[in-house]
């Protein structure tokens, strides 16, 4: 009787030794997780507030089923610099001022938000937030070609001379090369007789767009007399400076954040409708992507997002030539 009661208790204090190692092992084990996630940096993200990031050009937001990439990776730096805009040097406003005076321009007696002067208008988009500027020319079309790098400069003449020294750069890549036929039509650099040329920020050798928009923030288009046929330059006038850094994202941690709502569809053509919808996209097969920087108008900050273009079906079945964009550093959405 008494062997069996001392077997108990050997039993009893085996069996409380080690729920007390578990014990320890357990507040061991919180004790040093807890010093980890103290001295162990949060990863960095940017917070937006800016629906432009998570709704399309069409205001609608899209919902992503299957998404497919097909191209090549854009090269990616080992971080990415974050760039916070400095207040204002000078407003879109103000040059339009100055053009005003220059030109001596009169508001039009019944369309708002439009001057006339000699041989010059100028007309503001509130939707847009821009200005476009034309100038007439009294001289009869000629058939000389025009020179691109005469062309690029009197568009920097115009920038260098209302922009208050921001260095705006011209895309040559995107130039737009056109006849001077009635209708314009796109044709070769040698043969073309007007050019239009956008301008923009350059960050570390990547364009900048505002929010989500498709088109460059600053155009010239100009003849083969090399007036200023049309100018238009929206309120987006900054200088940037280096904020932080924020290592870059992959495609598939890109697609992901696609997959998560955080994308911006900026662009869409069909050929059999105008009205596309977008909410429902049952397949994305993307064969491009490319870095860009945009500018948070919320936030106030430049950084890099990946733009895609390729075939979007939605739930209708419409195939779709679409280019959309989502950020290229880590971010959240402000709940």
């Amino acid at each position: 009787m008494q062997t069996k009661t001392i077997k108990t208790q050997r039993t009893f204090r085996l069996r409380l030794s080690f729920w007390q190692y578990l014990l320890i092992f357990t507040s061991l084990a919180l004790i040093i997780s807890s010093i980890l996630t103290l001295i162990t940096p949060e990863e960095e993200k940017i917070v937006f507030q800016n629906d432009s990031f998570t709704a399309n050009y069409d205001q609608t937001q899209s919902t992503f089923k299957k998404i497919s990439f097909s191209g090549v990776s854009p090269v990616l730096p080992e971080f990415f610099k974050i760039y916070a805009a400095s207040d204002k040097s000078t407003t879109a406003e103000i040059i339009a001022n100055q053009i005003i005076n220059e030109k001596d321009m009169i508001p039009h007696q019944s369309v708002l938000n439009y001057w006339l002067g000699n041989n010059a208008q100028l007309a503001k988009s509130t939707y847009e937030n821009n200005y476009t500027y034309v100038e007439v020319s009294d001289l009869e079309k000629n058939d000389l070609f025009i020179l691109k790098p005469e062309a690029i400069q009197t568009c920097l003449n115009f920038y260098t001379k209302y922009s208050a020294g921001l260095a705006l750069i011209p895309q040559e890549k995107s130039i737009e090369f056109l006849n001077n036929e009635e209708e314009q039509e796109i044709t070769v650099e040698n043969e073309a007789h007007i050019l239009q040329i956008p301008l923009t920020y350059e960050l570390d050798g990547f364009p900048v767009f505002y929010t989500n928009e498709s088109e460059y923030p600053f155009i010239c288009k100009i003849n083969n007399k090399y007036d200023l046929e049309r100018v238009v330059f929206k309120n987006f006038f900054h200088k940037f400076e280096p904020s932080l850094k924020l290592p870059p994202l992959n495609i598939n941690q890109a697609i992901n954040n696609i997959k998560n709502g955080i994308v911006s569809v900026i662009s869409a053509e069909s050929q059999i409708v105008e009205i596309i919808d977008l909410n429902w996209i049952n397949e994305a097969n993307l064969y491009s992507a490319e870095i860009e920087y945009r500018y948070d108008d919320k936030l106030k900050l430049a950084y890099p997002f990946y733009r895609f273009s390729g075939k979007l079906t939605n739930s209708a079945g419409l195939n779709i030539q679409a280019s959309l964009i989502t950020p290229a550093v880590a971010v959240s959405k402000e709940k």
